[in-house]
């Protein structure tokens, strides 16, 4: 992965700067942001004690999700975008509420959607990793 920036920025009603999307790669001077939504960054601690995972839903919204233990039990495809393809039953992904066909579009604030596979399940790995 290559160094945290943020692409995509814009200015509130005050006139004050605000980062809405932070991606886990260096843009190009001229970058143009993704087709994607404009999605808030989270505030990110430096060892976050849970695990946020920004989920896609079937409908387009998007949802928060906060996870304090493991397993989460996410069963998903090995492809990008990481989408859900079943919930273990009696889980804390059960638990929140995560459906089957959810996709996973930011952990802990910083975006997958444009990663490889492998280095978007390596994040989530140790991310999870850091929760009980």
């Amino acid at each position: 992965m290559g160094a945290q920036s943020s692409c995509c920025s814009t200015s509130d009603e005050h006139g004050d700067q605000k980062v809405l999307l932070s991606v886990a790669q260096v843009c190009r001077p001229d970058c143009e942001c993704p087709e994607e939504p404009m999605l808030p960054a989270f505030d990110k601690p430096e060892e976050p004690a849970d695990l946020v995972i920004l989920f896609k839903l079937s409908d387009g919204s998007f949802r928060s999700m906060t996870f304090s233990k493991r397993p989460l039990g996410l069963d998903f495809n090995k492809t990008v975008p990481i989408t859900m393809k079943r919930v273990k039953p009696n889980s804390p992904a059960e638990e929140l509420g995560v459906q089957r066909g959810w996709e996973i579009h930011a952990i802990n604030g910083i975006s997958v959607t444009h990663m490889p596979f492998q280095d978007a399940f390596l994040m989530l790995k140790k991310a999870s990793a850091s929760i009980q």
